[in-house]
């Protein structure tokens, strides 16, 4: 991936990002806020992009500002899912 594991962990203080749990690195998950599985479908058509994701092209899935630090029930329980849409699926 090329980005350091401690540098998504600190994004959110060693949290998850979804549910605030506190976790220690090694068990940290990186998820990809733009599921790599739609990244190339959302960027195309910017469906469901995030407007702090607006600057992201479509060679940036990879990127930093798209990796959130994950437990790995939030993780397995976000799958697919838009950031948007998994919001509205825990709300």
């Amino acid at each position: 991936m090329g980005i350091k594991k401690d540098v998504i962990y600190q994004k959110f203080g060693g949290r998850c990002a979804y549910c605030g749990y506190k976790m220690k690195i090694a068990d940290m998950q990186i998820d990809h806020i733009i599921p790599k599985s739609t990244y190339s479908f959302h960027m195309e058509t910017r469906h469901k992009v995030p407007s702090f994701l607006s600057h992201l092209t479509i060679q940036d899935m990879n990127h930093v500002d798209n990796l959130f630090p994950s437990c790995q029930v939030c993780n397995l329980s976000k799958l697919n899912y838009s950031l948007e849409d998994f919001r509205n699926q825990v709300s």
